[in-house]
This record gives C-alpha cells, structure tokens and sequence, in this order.
C-alpha cells in the first residue's frame, strides 16, 4: 500500500519533471527584480521557526548564491511553507479588500478548529522556475486544507491556484527564484546538497498575508495570525 509520504514524493517528482510551459500547476512566471515585483497574492502561510531559517541559510541558500548570484534569494524572515492559497500572484491583484475580510473570517472561523501540524523539512527540488525544499506531513494536513477550501468557496472566494495533485497536500519552502537560467556550478551545487535535511518542527500559527512572489519584506504584510490547536 502506498503511504502518504511516498504520494507526496511522487507529487515532487511531477513537478521537478515539468517545464516553464508546463500547464499542471500554477508555476510562477520569472521576472528581473522579485524585490520590487508587484504581482501580489493572498494567501495562509507558516512562518519557519529560526533555528530552521538559520541552517536553511547556512546550508542551502549561502552554497547557491555563491554559485550563482544572479538569482532572487529568500530572506530568513521570509521563509514559509504554504497552506493555503486564496488569490495567486497577479497585477494587478486578483482580490481586494473586501476579499481580505472574507478570507479573514473563513481562516479565523476554521484554523482554531484544527491540530498542530509536524512537518518534516527533508531535500530540495526543482522547480521549473524556482528552487524549494520538501516538506513532509501526515495525511491528517487533508482536515485543515480542505476545510480552509470548503469555508473559501462558501464565501465567494474559491482557491485559484492550479495543483499538481488536489488530494496529496505537500509543504514547499521556496528559498531561490530564477531570474535567468541558471549556471552549471549552481547545478554542481544542488546535486551536492540535494538531500539536505534541514529540520522538523511542529507548526502552530497560520499567518494570512498579502505579498509578492518573493514575499520580500518590503512587499510583504501580515494580515492576520491564528493559533492551531
């Protein structure tokens, strides 16, 4: 039988597969200068602990900025793994404030409902236009994600992202965001550091912000933060 995290491998493995064409999920379109993109989402997000921000800047970042600098790196106060989408990255933006206050209440209404999630963060993949890290969880991540979708599409503001899989939730940190192709030292690199495991941590806050593609500092804002139990 098929455990949960060998459907979250195959669901990294379709995606290291596809290209910048391919339609089978929503890939981010790469731009010159993520700093000042001002394509912005709506979206529920973990902010990583610090001690896991750290060695993901030690042993990931750092080795493939200095093999390539030309790329768009995450900040350490910037890395997050997604929970929920509620409006991708457009410009101009594809919700406004009434939407904020809807996807307020759906997140304030459903997130205290559910359970602390444990994520494993374990590898890094490719990405057609980007670098992530793998994050891992139990099937039990289905109850918080599905609900948050159900109590969306009710409000008026239905998920718009496009996924590999609907049923297999995933954790992805994005830490590098290409602006041009990538050199072959930054490949030599990857493929070293590949199945770096940079930590686990059990996740407790969803943070619902608005932010650009890169979620820099400058363009991020944290809208609302709930607790899970």
């Amino acid at each position: 039988m098929t455990t949960y995290r060998q459907k979250q491998e195959e669901v990294f493995n379709k995606i290291e597969k596809a290209n910048d064409q391919s339609d089978i999920a929503s890939f981010v379109k790469p731009v010159a200068d993520f700093s000042g993109d001002n394509r912005l989402c709506l979206t529920g997000v973990i902010f990583l602990p610090c001690e896991i921000t750290y060695k993901i800047q030690e042993e990931i970042i750092a080795p493939l900025k200095k093999s390539d600098t030309e790329h768009y790196f995450y900040s350490p106060e910037s890395l997050h793994l997604t929970i929920q989408n509620v409006r991708v990255i457009h410009d101009p933006p594809k919700f406004n404030s009434d939407a904020i206050e809807k996807a307020k209440e759906v997140f304030e209404q459903v997130v205290p409902r559910h359970t602390a999630v444990r994520f494993n963060l374990q590898g890094i993949f490719k990405a057609p236009t980007s670098i992530g890290i793998k994050g891992f969880c139990g099937e039990e991540i289905k109850e918080l994600v599905f609900d948050l979708r159900t109590e969306l599409k009710k409000a008026g503001i239905p998920d718009d992202k496009k996924y590999v899989s609907k049923d297999v939730i995933i954790g992805n940190t994005t830490v590098c965001r290409f602006t041009s192709k990538p050199n072959q030292e930054f490949w030599k690199k990857y493929k070293k550091i590949k199945d770096t495991e940079t930590g686990a941590f059990d996740a407790k806050t969803v943070s619902l912000i608005k932010t650009n593609a890169g979620c820099h500092p400058g363009k991020t804002e944290i809208i609302a933060s709930y607790q899970l139990q």
